[in-house]
Protein backbone atom coordinates (compact mmCIF):
# COMPACT_ATOMS: atom_id res chain seq x y z
CA UNK A 1 0.00 0.00 0.00
CA UNK A 2 0.77 3.61 -0.62
CA UNK A 3 0.46 6.46 0.96
CA UNK A 4 0.92 10.06 -0.68
CA UNK A 5 0.44 13.05 0.98
CA UNK A 6 -0.17 16.68 -0.59
CA UNK A 7 -0.47 19.98 0.73
CA UNK A 8 -1.53 22.97 -1.53
CA UNK A 9 0.94 25.50 -1.68
CA UNK A 10 -1.09 27.94 -1.81
CA UNK A 11 -3.23 26.18 0.52
CA UNK A 12 -6.92 27.46 -2.20
CA UNK A 13 -9.77 25.35 -2.09
CA UNK A 14 -8.64 25.34 -5.68
CA UNK A 15 -5.33 23.83 -5.76
CA UNK A 16 -6.87 21.23 -3.11
CA UNK A 17 -8.82 20.34 -5.82
CA UNK A 18 -6.74 20.29 -8.62
CA UNK A 19 -4.88 18.06 -6.52
CA UNK A 20 -7.41 15.28 -5.57
CA UNK A 21 -8.43 15.62 -9.42
CA UNK A 22 -4.66 14.36 -10.45
CA UNK A 23 -4.75 11.51 -7.80
CA UNK A 24 -8.17 10.15 -9.13
CA UNK A 25 -6.52 10.12 -12.47
CA UNK A 26 -3.83 8.13 -11.10
CA UNK A 27 -6.10 5.53 -9.93
CA UNK A 28 -5.70 6.10 -6.09
CA UNK A 29 -8.34 4.10 -3.78
CA UNK A 30 -9.11 6.57 -0.98
CA UNK A 31 -8.46 10.36 -0.09
CA UNK A 32 -8.57 11.68 3.51
CA UNK A 33 -8.78 15.33 3.36
CA UNK A 34 -8.94 18.87 5.18
CA UNK A 35 -11.76 20.83 3.07
CA UNK A 36 -10.25 24.10 3.12
CA UNK A 37 -14.05 25.53 2.29
CA UNK A 38 -16.72 22.66 2.68
CA UNK A 39 -19.68 24.51 1.94
CA UNK A 40 -17.62 25.93 -1.06
CA UNK A 41 -16.31 22.07 -1.91
CA UNK A 42 -19.35 20.03 -1.43
CA UNK A 43 -19.98 19.47 -4.89
CA UNK A 44 -16.60 18.62 -5.95
CA UNK A 45 -16.33 16.79 -3.17
CA UNK A 46 -19.75 14.67 -3.66
CA UNK A 47 -18.29 14.11 -7.29
CA UNK A 48 -15.32 11.97 -6.27
CA UNK A 49 -16.30 9.04 -7.75
CA UNK A 50 -17.66 6.14 -5.65
CA UNK A 51 -15.04 3.74 -5.80
CA UNK A 52 -12.68 6.09 -4.37
CA UNK A 53 -12.94 6.69 -0.33
CA UNK A 54 -13.34 9.70 0.87
CA UNK A 55 -12.55 10.23 4.63
CA UNK A 56 -12.19 13.48 6.22
CA UNK A 57 -9.75 14.41 8.86
CA UNK A 58 -9.21 17.90 10.98
CA UNK A 59 -11.79 19.50 9.33
CA UNK A 60 -15.37 18.08 8.25
CA UNK A 61 -17.63 18.02 5.36
CA UNK A 62 -20.93 16.59 7.47
CA UNK A 63 -23.12 16.82 4.03
CA UNK A 64 -20.85 15.35 1.45
CA UNK A 65 -20.95 11.53 0.99
CA UNK A 66 -17.82 11.30 3.17
CA UNK A 67 -17.23 8.07 4.73
CA UNK A 68 -16.18 9.47 7.91
CA UNK A 69 -14.34 12.26 9.56
CA UNK A 70 -11.27 12.29 12.17
CA UNK A 71 -10.72 15.11 13.65
CA UNK A 72 -11.11 16.94 16.95
CA UNK A 73 -15.11 17.76 18.27
CA UNK A 74 -13.73 21.58 17.55
CA UNK A 75 -16.81 22.78 19.72
CA UNK A 76 -15.04 21.38 22.92
CA UNK A 77 -11.79 22.42 21.83
CA UNK A 78 -12.73 25.59 21.20
CA UNK A 79 -14.30 26.04 24.92
CA UNK A 80 -11.12 24.40 26.08
CA UNK A 81 -9.31 27.08 24.91
CA UNK A 82 -11.52 29.53 26.47
CA UNK A 83 -11.01 27.96 30.32
CA UNK A 84 -7.38 28.80 29.28
CA UNK A 85 -7.61 32.11 28.10
CA UNK A 86 -9.72 32.64 31.51
CA UNK A 87 -7.28 30.90 33.16
CA UNK A 88 -4.27 32.98 31.73
CA UNK A 89 -5.84 36.57 31.75
CA UNK A 90 -7.78 36.21 35.16
CA UNK A 91 -7.58 39.96 35.21
CA UNK A 92 -10.38 39.79 31.95
CA UNK A 93 -9.66 42.10 28.85
CA UNK A 94 -9.73 42.51 25.50
CA UNK A 95 -8.16 39.48 23.04
CA UNK A 96 -8.15 38.89 19.17
CA UNK A 97 -7.92 35.93 17.45
CA UNK A 98 -6.18 34.63 14.65
CA UNK A 99 -7.02 32.08 12.21
CA UNK A 100 -6.07 30.50 8.47
CA UNK A 101 -9.01 29.94 6.70
CA UNK A 102 -12.12 31.48 8.43
CA UNK A 103 -14.59 29.19 6.12
CA UNK A 104 -13.55 25.85 7.49
CA UNK A 105 -15.52 24.29 9.39
CA UNK A 106 -13.39 23.29 11.88
CA UNK A 107 -12.49 26.98 12.86
CA UNK A 108 -15.87 28.28 12.53
CA UNK A 109 -16.37 25.93 15.32
CA UNK A 110 -13.80 26.04 17.31
CA UNK A 111 -14.35 29.85 17.53
CA UNK A 112 -18.06 29.35 18.32
CA UNK A 113 -16.44 27.36 21.29
CA UNK A 114 -14.35 29.75 22.36
CA UNK A 115 -17.08 32.29 22.16
CA UNK A 116 -19.51 30.10 23.98
CA UNK A 117 -16.90 28.58 26.66
CA UNK A 118 -15.84 33.01 27.15
CA UNK A 119 -19.77 34.00 27.43
CA UNK A 120 -20.74 35.77 31.22
CA UNK A 121 -16.76 35.94 31.86
CA UNK A 122 -14.97 39.70 31.58
CA UNK A 123 -12.89 38.86 28.06
CA UNK A 124 -14.03 40.27 24.89
CA UNK A 125 -13.13 39.28 22.15
CA UNK A 126 -12.58 42.46 20.33
CA UNK A 127 -11.58 40.99 16.63
CA UNK A 128 -10.58 37.43 14.54
CA UNK A 129 -8.52 38.12 11.89
CA UNK A 130 -7.72 34.97 9.10
CA UNK A 131 -3.79 34.99 7.40
CA UNK A 132 -4.58 32.14 5.02
CA UNK A 133 -2.09 30.16 6.36
CA UNK A 134 0.38 33.15 5.13
CA UNK A 135 3.36 34.41 7.88
CA UNK A 136 3.89 37.54 6.70
CA UNK A 137 0.30 38.47 6.70
CA UNK A 138 0.18 36.62 10.23
CA UNK A 139 2.97 38.58 11.07
CA UNK A 140 1.22 42.19 9.90
CA UNK A 141 -1.93 41.28 11.35
CA UNK A 142 -0.20 40.56 15.12
CA UNK A 143 1.75 44.47 14.23
CA UNK A 144 -1.55 46.15 13.32
CA UNK A 145 -3.01 44.41 16.07
CA UNK A 146 -1.14 45.84 18.65
CA UNK A 147 -1.04 49.26 17.47
CA UNK A 148 -4.57 49.41 16.83
CA UNK A 149 -5.72 47.88 20.26
CA UNK A 150 -2.79 49.11 22.66
CA UNK A 151 -5.03 47.65 25.90
CA UNK A 152 -5.13 44.61 24.49
CA UNK A 153 -5.01 41.86 27.09
CA UNK A 154 -4.15 38.59 24.63
CA UNK A 155 -4.20 37.05 21.36
CA UNK A 156 -5.37 33.60 20.92
CA UNK A 157 -4.45 31.35 17.54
Amino acid sequence: MDLYFHAPSDRTAATQQDIINQLIAAGLDGIAISPIDAEKQMEFLNSIPTNVLLVCADSDAPKSRRLCYIGTDNVAAGKQAAELLKAGLPQGGKIVLFVGHPSSLNVEERVAGIKAGLAGSNLEIVETLADEFKAAVAQRNAEETLAKHPDLAGMAG
